[in-house]
């Protein structure tokens, strides 16, 4: 690659004084990268032996953080206790969340769902169903 430049350069009509100044530029940067490429390396190894190694089948999993009651997400999962179904305007059943309270704890999804039909007879079955804790539930 640096004998391609070199040929670029001469082609260009630059001087040997220009090709060698290039050249000298590029070297520099590439022990730059060389170093940073190191240092990175390091910091990896670094960080795999606080992890335990990087052995991920034998290293204890920490929690990565403890959530503070009004976490928005804590106070969705407690709230779930409290929702309220009501018909809505338009004569649809709706879930509602307490005041200030999000689904999933995230507030551009709103504090309501609108229970539809689909929902209701699949839960009805599997809410009749003696081995109801061996059913899983997928879908967007």
């Amino acid at each position: 690659a640096i004998e391609v430049q070199q040929q670029e350069l001469k082609d260009e009509g630059a001087t040997a004084r220009e090709i060698a100044t290039a050249l000298a530029a590029k070297e520099q940067r590439l022990v730059e990268l060389q170093k940073e490429k190191n240092r990175l390396a390091e910091q990896q190894r670094e960080l795999q032996a606080a992890q335990g190694g990087g052995d991920t089948k034998r290293r204890k999993l920490e929690p990565i953080r403890e959530l503070a009651e009004n976490d928005p997400v804590v106070r969705f999962w407690k709230a779930l206790r409290e929702v309220k179904e009501e018909v809505g305007d338009s004569g649809a059943e709706v879930v509602r969340l307490p005041d200030g309270v999000f689904w999933g704890g995230n507030k551009r999804l709103g504090s309501a769902v609108m229970v539809r039909q689909c929902y209701k007879d699949p839960f009805q079955l599997i809410n009749d169903n003696d081995d109801r804790d061996r059913f899983v539930v997928t879908g967007t």
